[in-house]
């Protein structure tokens, strides 16, 4: 059993630690401790660096750290909404796993996801969703429907 004193500096010491996360974390979040943790409920906002307007949601069930250039995300639920300029959708993507680097802002994977856009949609296996570049490429049972009448598209 501890004596008094050290059970008193081993207080003191946990919490000096937990002031010092806490007021180092106002500042930016400290990387989680543990990798392959899962994330519960992960939700994140990317923000267009020049305006600080929205540009892309993703949100998910599950998300595993695998460091700080990427999230392996193992998301039965997955959504990813982009924004366009006016902040309104522009594009939504669903699928039940993916991986986002979170440096270059793109998001892979080989399940079947579905992709809705205006006046369009879209699904398939393969996949890599660009952010940045507003482009989704499919290499796998890429199936597309448009909801508009395509007009003189054979000229």
């Amino acid at each position: 059993m501890l004596a008094p004193a050290s059970r008193l500096r081993r207080r003191a010491l946990a919490l000096g630690a937990v002031v010092a996360l806490t007021l180092g974390g106002a500042t930016r979040a400290a990387p989680p401790s543990l990798a392959d943790s899962p994330i519960l409920d992960f939700r994140l906002s990317l923000f267009d660096d020049e305006t600080g307007q929205k540009t892309s949601d993703l949100r998910g069930r599950t998300a595993i750290y695998r460091g700080t250039e990427q999230l392996e995300l193992d998301l039965r639920d997955f959504t990813l909404t982009l924004f366009n300029r006016k902040g309104t959708l522009a594009l939504k993507v669903a699928g039940p796993t993916a991986t986002l680097q979170t440096k270059t802002r793109i998001a892979t994977g080989d399940d079947l996801i579905d992709v809705q856009g205006p006046g369009y949609s879209l699904s398939g296996k393969q996949w890599r969703c660009d952010e940045r570049a507003r482009k989704i490429s499919l290499r796998e049972d890429a199936r597309v429907v448009f909801q508009a009448p395509l007009l003189d598209i054979l000229k």
